[in-house]
């Protein structure tokens, strides 16, 4: 659905278009979590690797979320930043139980977020595959992640199943709840947002290192 087709649906359904890139590294689960977020159930016949890009439109509350989601190997992740210019949010997925990749995660993650196209887009953070054994506990993951270092951008971390059975155990709407909250905010108090839960999260970081 091209961009003009999907503001002229937003406006004839009466409700906000938005759009965001869901990106990570290779093997995450991000096109999985498309799938859930647009389908509902899951079948593992139609997903596959994303090569280039893919999107989805996805009806949530009072928001079309237009899903850009995009391949995370190593070479494809050069062209994330011609999927920047209007951008409203970014979805960001990890695989918890992959210890290994964490800080490359990072990098890419910290990398992108210094681009000026999205220097005001909230950040969702999906924490995938936290039903595995081996998977990060949240603290730990914000720590590696260095999300409390993000003192004006709105942010939310969240852990999700994707491959889960029931739709609601996925977790993933839970997310989009809050994007759909923080979206609908005006700019100024979105700043002020950001900033209060900065020092929430601070204290939080200081109450658990002490």
């Amino acid at each position: 659905m091209s961009a003009l087709m999907q503001a002229l649906r937003a406006r004839f359904l009466g409700r906000d278009e938005c759009r965001v890139i869901v990106v990570g590294l290779d093997g995450c689960g991000k096109t999985t979590i498309v799938h859930r977020l647009k389908h509902g159930a899951l079948d593992d016949s139609e997903i596959i690797p994303t090569v280039g890009f893919n999107v989805e439109c996805v009806e949530h509350k009072k928001m079309i979320f237009s899903l850009w989601d995009l391949g995370g190997a190593q070479d494809a992740r050069t062209f994330w930043r011609f999927y920047y210019p209007d951008t409203q949010a970014v979805i960001f997925v990890i695989d918890s139980s992959d210890i290994n990749r964490m800080d490359e995660a990072r990098e890419d993650l910290h990398r992108m977020l210094t681009e000026h196209e999205l220097w005001d887009a909230p950040l969702l953070v999906l924490a995938n595959k936290h039903d595995l054994p081996n998977a990060m506990d949240m603290s730990k993951i914000c720590e590696v992640l260095q999300l409390y270092s993000l003192s004006n951008r709105n942010w939310y971390i969240i852990e999700t199943q994707a491959t889960h059975p029931d739709p609601l155990e996925t977790k993933l709407t839970a997310g989009l709840d809050w994007l759909v909250d923080v979206l609908l905010l005006p700019a100024p108090s979105r700043q002020q947002l950001a900033k209060q839960e900065h020092q929430r999260n601070r204290a939080k970081q200081a109450a658990s290192s002490g």
